[in-house]
């Protein structure tokens, strides 16, 4: 198939016209939910035999936004986080699960970003869930936010009783419950801005296990008597407390701000855990799964940057988390050029969309994986119309997406014509997959020993190779190789040996 070519004057234009695009946010507020599917929403759930929260704060911002109903993420909360923090997929930065590895130092996260930018100088914070490393100062070093306050792992042992961290401090046993703790903290943060421009990261730990009732004045789930028995039994209706109380905070919090100068941006990290999650999906189709119960996520943005002809509007545009990294850059303005060259970002902004100057995102793929039972990885590609799993050790799966949510019906091995055009192209998006280093600048340095530049490359083991002649002999790894790093984006492999006579090298790359 035919690709169609660059044209460099339509290029031109789009840069020409994102220079002379008028910043039009000034504050923006992202809340991230901890396992809330869509499933557990009235504005993406109609079914009635479905039960449902009650979630006036989340309903109206929909009501007064955009809704993405094809907005995808990863099955479990940390790569999901990782992706809006860095821009850049999991295979990228090594964030490929809950439970590690941690964020690395060098990637250059939103916050740095932003920072970097000045558009707002340093009034920027985290509130909440970090869960992308265990090291206390993992927030502000590795994130890079100014302000961090909140809990640093995936979940708490209690909500009455947890560890607190702020700023590289930790506090145990503290005991306001977290989601009321967490809004809190974002009021107090908010009004010591003023009247000046801010970006501020909310990310509850609600509605993540354990299921805790919630404090009564927050939910009307009156008959819940909230022993360990009760919601063994039934872990739904706590689950939906939490729900509740959570919308209850929000209401609190965006009682704290103006949509009229603020843009909110809400979502799900990921689906619903399957031992609560509820039609139109199934436990094996929820969070922790490739499927649309465990991928596609709620979000919904509203505020100062939409419009009022987009407001109560659902966009069927192909969106992903990684994106929110340039869009929320682009909504303030940020000029793209803050950021490296030596790293592959993936991020595409659809800020377009949300101030009505397109109606459609650019991406018309998106990607998400999660570990796999032979060592690698189980990877998933969904387009407009069609889904592509590949499992681990080779099975692989297609639905049909105009089939329903649920996706009970595999044409894995009986592809029509449609599929199969769409799994053409599947495989040729897989090859911009590929994580492969940029390769800058090879010499001899002032040691006279060969050093070679690439690119901050993550979540691989390299090895330098070398041979007297290019087309005979064995590559045979450099005995004196040695690989450092300048504590940003660059990476030096260098032969410590000194160079003599005519010698050829090649990195040779192993995927972890």
């Amino acid at each position: 198939m035919d690709m169609p070519k660059w044209n460099p004057s339509v290029a031109c234009l789009f840069v020409g016209l994102a220079c002379l695009t008028n910043v039009d946010a000034a504050k923006v507020l992202l809340i991230i939910a901890d396992d809330l599917g869509r499933d557990s929403l009235a504005v993406y759930n109609d079914e009635p035999s479905a039960s449902i929260p009650p979630t006036p704060a989340i309903d109206s911002l929909a009501a007064n936004g955009i809704l993405f109903n094809r907005a995808y993420a990863y099955g479990t909360c940390s790569p999901t986080r990782a992706s809006i923090l860095t821009g850049r997929y999991d295979f990228r930065t090594g964030v490929d699960r809950p439970e590690g590895p941690d964020l690395k130092a060098n990637e250059f996260t939103l916050a740095e970003a932003i920072v970097e930018s000045g558009v707002i100088g340093s009034r920027l914070a985290q509130i909440g869930k970090w869960h992308l490393g265990s090291d206390p100062d993992a927030p502000n070093d590795h994130g890079g936010w100014p302000h961090y306050a909140g809990m640093l792992g995936g979940g708490v042992p209690n909500y009455y009783s947890w560890t607190k961290t702020v700023n590289g401090t930790n506090t145990s046993r503290y005991t306001v419950y977290t989601t009321t703790d967490i809004v809190d903290d974002a009021i107090d943060w908010i009004e010591d801005q003023g009247t000046e421009d801010w970006f501020l990261w909310v990310a509850f730990n609600a509605p993540h296990s354990p299921f805790h009732l919630p404090p009564n004045d927050l939910h009307d789930y009156d008959h819940l008597d909230g022993s360990d028995a009760d919601v063994a039994a039934n872990p739904r209706p706590y689950y939906e407390a939490m729900v509740q109380a959570m919308d209850t905070e929000i209401s609190r919090l965006l009682e704290s701000i103006d949509l009229a100068d603020t843009t909110v941006i809400f979502m799900g990290d990921n689906g619903t855990p399957g031992q609560v999650v509820q039609y139109p999906f199934v436990r094996g189709h929820a969070k922790g799964s490739l499927y649309e119960g465990g991928v596609n996520i709620p979000l919904i943005i509203a505020g100062q940057s939409i419009p009022p002809s987009l407001e109560g509007s659902i966009n069927q545009s192909i969106v992903h988390s990684v994106d929110l990294y340039r869009t929320i850059l682009d909504l303030f303005g940020v000029d793209p050029g803050v950021l490296p060259q030596e790293l592959a970002f993936d991020s595409r902004s659809f800020h377009a969309v949300l101030t009505g100057a397109s109606d459609s995102h650019t991406r018309t793929f998106a990607y998400s994986s999660k570990p796999g039972s032979a060592g690698g990885a189980d990877t998933m590609l969904v387009n407009a119309d069609h889904k592509w799993i590949v499992v681990d050790g080779g099975a692989q799966e297609f639905y049909t997406l105009a089939d329903g949510l649920e996706e009970d019906t595999d044409y894995w091995g009986a592809l029509d014509q449609a599929q199969f055009a769409s799994y053409q192209l599947f495989l040729q998006e897989t090859e911009s997959l590929q994580n492969i280093p940029e390769i800058f600048e090879t010499y001899l340095d002032d040691q006279n020993q060969f050093t070679l530049e690439l690119g901050w490359f993550a979540n691989a083991q390299l090895t330098l190779q070398t041979r007297s002649h290019l087309f005979a002999g064995d590559w045979e790894e450099v005995a004196s190789f040695t690989m450092s790093d300048d504590s940003g984006s660059v990476y030096y492999l260098r032969d410590n040996a000194p160079f003599s006579g005519t010698q050829f090298y090649r990195v040779v790359i192993d995927e972890i």
